[in-house]
């Protein structure tokens, strides 16, 4: 998948996490089933979800945790990132709370904030140690600089998330700054604004790799195997660079034609293909080993907020006004979903949920129309949204689609935080007027819908999924700060 970055704070608040600019930046580390791909076939995808239904719920919310020192941390705060990690599960508050649960019981175990005023922003799980890193902001800078922290999945299984260790501790990450998980790669890439300055680690033991330091360098992104560097436009050329993301070594140089005072909107690298899109334009495609170029006309690629690119099938997914499209590098459309539209124009990776392999797609979208037959909308006609960002859920439900191959002190009690699958169903959600959530399993190589799950009610305020793909179980977040399990009888 594309790397999670979280970038330094321009102030106190948490930005929201979502698919920044011509790239998948945010899409945060999910668990992968050590197992073969799973291929998930129409038949197969009916079984799997079949009965699907609210199980659980897990509340992050303890107004009387010792973490809770700051206010705004002892209030419900929506579900903006959930992650995975063999049997923990965590789940992060806009607030900056993170909460740890034993996905076997059911239990909140302890949270992931080490001192009272510690803000988490961001977590990634990393598979080469088995740890969690979090990615923290705390009051004694005016939470102004990331602090990141390596906490192995045995201290938090044994409630003593503070024998976590520091990671970068002679990194200024300010604005703007950031810190980037790479998994492919198994890399780390830091950004020091002061010094103008990059820097890889790996991902095994957080060792310094080496350094990039260039004049003009505007912004420096990661592909599989390669660095990707680009530098300050000139009116009529873009300059870009490619080096070995192993050791920094040069492999290519290039320079990229530009029309003149055109804004340019996006600038990638997949494998050996550079996409290029200026404001009001085609996106060229070039083949940089031979020179071919390909284009997708500007109407019909639209303006898309973000991409994600599929390595293994060698094509890429575009996300806009609601829509979600899979390409090939020869610019075909390759898939348009069936009844498949986002409930947030601008999609949120953490509303997202791509399978290892990239087999799978679950995301959270509208119901075609709610009973009366009408769009879910309120009173005034537009779509709920809550703090007006992409993350917020409204009366939406989430839809799931599969590509066939290859083409962020504890509380140390256990606080029970789950309710009877009963008690979930007849929550405060249940009665909301007409809207209704539904889940959708559809093909990404045929665009066809393969299953539905409707519950009315029950899929409201979606604000972050995560799904399990060994025990068949949905994770669903909302508004409210807590997570609901969706899984069969």
């Amino acid at each position: 998948m594309a790397p999670a970055r979280c970038a330094a704070p321009r102030g106190g608040a948490r930005d929201a996490p979502g698919l920044c600019g011509g790239g998948a930046r945010a899409y945060g580390r999910r668990e992968r089933p050590a197992g073969a791909a799973l291929v998930f076939r129409r038949g197969g995808a009916r079984e799997r979800f079949a009965g699907f239904a609210p199980r659980a719920e897990l509340d992050t919310h303890d107004p009387d945790a010792s973490v809770a020192k700051l206010s705004f941390l002892r209030k419900r705060s929506k579900i903006v990132e959930i992650v995975g990690a063999k049997d923990l599960l965590f789940g992060l508050t806009l607030s900056g709370v993170c909460a740890v649960f034993d996905r076997a019981t059911r239990r909140r175990l302890c949270f992931v904030n080490t001192s009272p005023d510690e803000v988490v922003r961001s977590l990634f799980y990393n598979e080469a140690n088995e740890s969690l890193i979090s990615v923290s902001v705390f009051r004694a800078d005016n939470f102004s600089s990331l602090k990141c922290r390596t906490t192995p999945l045995d201290c938090i299984r044994a409630r003593e998330p503070a024998r976590g260790v520091s990671l970068f501790e002679n990194e200024c990450l300010k604005w703007p700054g950031f810190v980037e998980f790479d998994d492919v790669n198994g890399k780390v890439i830091t950004h020091c604004a002061a010094d103008k300055v990059y820097k890889l680690w790996t991902m095994a033991n957080y060792d310094l790799l080496y350094s990039v330091l260039e004049p003009q360098l505007h912004e420096l992104k990661v592909a599989p195997n390669v660095l990707f560097l680009v530098f300050t436009r000139t009116t009529t050329e873009l300059p870009l660079k490619v080096l070995c993301i192993e050791d920094g070594r040069p492999l290519l140089e290039l320079t990229q034609p530009l029309l003149p005072d055109v804004p340019v909107e996006l600038v990638e690298f997949f494998g050996s293909k550079l996409l290029v899109k200026q404001a009001g334009e085609p996106l060229r495609i070039t083949d940089v080993r031979t020179g071919e170029q390909r284009a997708i006309a500007a109407d019909a690629l639209g303006a898309p907020s973000g991409f994600i690119y599929l390595f293994e099938m060698e094509r890429f997914l575009t996300f806009g006004h609601g829509q979600v499209h899979a390409w090939d590098f020869d610019g075909r459309l390759v898939t348009h979903f069936e009844d498949h539209t986002l409930w947030h124009a601008d999609c949120s990776t953490n509303n997202i949920f791509i399978s290892s392999g990239q087999q799978l797609l679950i995301s959270h979208c509208r119901s075609p129309t709610d009973e009366s037959g009408r769009s879910p909308t309120d009173e005034n006609g537009r779509s709920p949204t809550d703090d007006g960002g992409p993350s917020s859920g409204g009366g939406g439900g989430s839809g799931a689609s599969s590509v066939p191959p290859p083409a962020a002190p504890c509380a140390p009690a256990a606080a029970p935080a789950v309710a009877p699958a009963a008690a979930v169903a007849g929550g405060a959600g249940g009665g909301r007027g007409a809207r209704h959530g539904c889940i959708n399993v559809s093909s990404i190589g045929t665009g066809g819908n393969l299953a539905r799950i409707a519950a009315r009610g029950e899929l409201q305020d979606v604000t972050a999924l995560w799904y399990n793909e060994d025990a068949g179980e949905l994770y669903v977040g909302n508004t409210h700060g807590t997570i609901q399990l969706w899984a069969s009888a």
